[in-house]
């Protein structure tokens, strides 16, 4: 089997180091977007040591888009991503952040994925007619892009308005979306990071190939968390779609992106940084990847991962 590892990174360059070199075997393609706000020396300089750690695998750069939390630049990168990585046929696409790691030695991954071939690894969560998640492509959202995370800032505010009138004119972007026409309670979001098939892959960049049927996350708030979820679980897709069986102990969701990560409370909900106190849960856990690491803020947890998926 040949693997795509696609990777989206804008800081923590040496824990993205570290992930190269784990993923560093004859059988994986590696491509890497880095952030545009990256400055091109520094790029230059990233780029030249990663190119320096791979020794079996190949490794390409794509194009770089300016990403910003929140905005469709993100779909934007992920889409670069795609089409790179596709233009060279590989069994399997795997998305991840540039502050992952596998937890799993690469024998162990490459046997997981000889033993579910065809199967779509792609977290989903369907959510009701009506609710907040809906809100991120009902509506407009035309200053995401400088807003970010900065829901409360004074530009934050005023797109918080702007929904104002949006909301007294009935404005409703869902009613012309594919795939949910005549079925409104089918609303799926989720982790935007995924492992999927060459055909799945290719079917969906010929979808979202189409302005018309993209043109429904621009200026949208976090849609990189629902266009890939909207295009499986209303395609043909859907019945390959991995089900996480419960066990006791299970993690994660019914459909399952072999992906580790904990939520922090809040707003913003971003996943919690692992530390050594994490080791045990990260080793005993039957996932494939984790995020997030730091390794300027906990190295030692980085280290000893790497030392237990190393051949």
């Amino acid at each position: 089997m040949t693997h795509a590892y696609m990777i989206l990174a804008h800081h923590e360059f040496p824990l993205l180091g570290r992930l190269v070199s784990a993923l560093d075997y004859p059988c994986n393609d590696i491509y890497v977007h880095i952030d545009k706000k990256v400055d091109d020396e520094l790029f230059e300089r990233i780029k030249g040591e990663l190119e320096g750690t791979v020794k079996q695998a190949s490794i390409a750069f794509t194009p770089r888009v300016n990403v910003v939390w929140g905005d469709f630049s993100i779909i934007e990168a992920e889409l670069l991503l795609l089409r790179e990585a596709s233009a060279t046929h590989h069994d399997y696409y795997h998305l991840l952040s540039g502050v992952d790691l596998p937890i799993k030695p690469h024998s162990e991954i490459l046997r997981f994925f000889e033993e579910n071939a065809g199967k779509e690894f792609i977290q989903g969560v369907r959510f009701p007619p009506r609710g907040l998640t809906r809100w991120r492509i009902r509506y407009y959202f035309p200053l995401q892009k400088l807003v970010g995370h900065n829901f409360f800032g004074p530009l934050g505010l005023l797109q918080w308005l702007l929904l104002l009138p949006q909301m007294l004119v009935g404005v409703n972007r869902l009613r012309k979306l594919p795939g949910l026409s005549g079925q409104p309670s089918e609303f799926y979001k989720s982790s935007n990071w995924f492992s999927a098939t060459h055909g799945f892959v290719t079917d969906l960049l010929e979808f979202y190939g189409r302005e018309e049927n993209i043109r429904h996350y621009r200026r949208s708030m976090c849609a990189d968390e629902i266009f890939v979820q909207m295009y499986a679980f209303h395609s043909k897709y859907r019945e390959r779609i991995f089900l996480h069986q419960r066990y006791p102990g299970s993690e994660g969701l019914f459909y399952n992106n072999m992906r580790r990560f904990v939520f922090q409370k809040g707003l913003k909900g971003s996943p919690v940084t692992y530390t050594m106190d994490d080791l045990a849960r990260l080793t005993q856990s039957r996932q494939l990847w984790a995020r997030k690491f730091s390794y300027d803020k906990h190295p030692e947890v980085v280290d000893a991962i790497m030392e237990r998926i190393a051949p």
